[in-house]
Formats: C-alpha cells, structure tokens, sequence
C-alpha cells in the first residue's frame, strides 16, 4: 500500500502534539499506580505507547528510558 506524503506543516503540528502530550504524561508518571501491569491502563501500554511513537518516527528520544 501506497501512502501519500504528509505536508510537512502538517507533520510540525503532528510532531509538536504528539511531544506536548508526552510531556504532560511524563509529568503524571508519578501519580500512576506503578502495580498496575496492565497495556490498557498500566506501566506495559505506557512503555508500548513510548515504544511505538519512537519506531512510527523513527527517533530512539522517545525509547529511552522514563523515570
């Protein structure tokens, strides 16, 4: 399958969301209940989420690791 190019002003704003919305997750990190294992709601989807941004961008900034 053949996908089109994203308009690089789009992509910015794509970029821009996607950072401003790990910021306020990093930030809420420690209000989490770290027992919670869960991909839905726990520290595995957190951790897919980080992997997955970092591979659909290709950048290693997002698969670093959180504390």
């Amino acid at each position: 399958m053949v996908f089109p190019q994203i308009h690089p002003e789009f992509q910015e704003r794509l970029q821009s969301a996607v950072n401003k919305m790990c910021s306020e997750l990093d930030k809420r990190l420690h209000e989490s209940d770290s027992h919670d294992y869960s991909v839905y709601t726990g520290t595995s989807g957190i951790a897919l989420l980080y992997f997955l941004i970092s591979r659909k961008l290709n950048s290693t900034s997002y698969a670093e690791v959180r504390s």
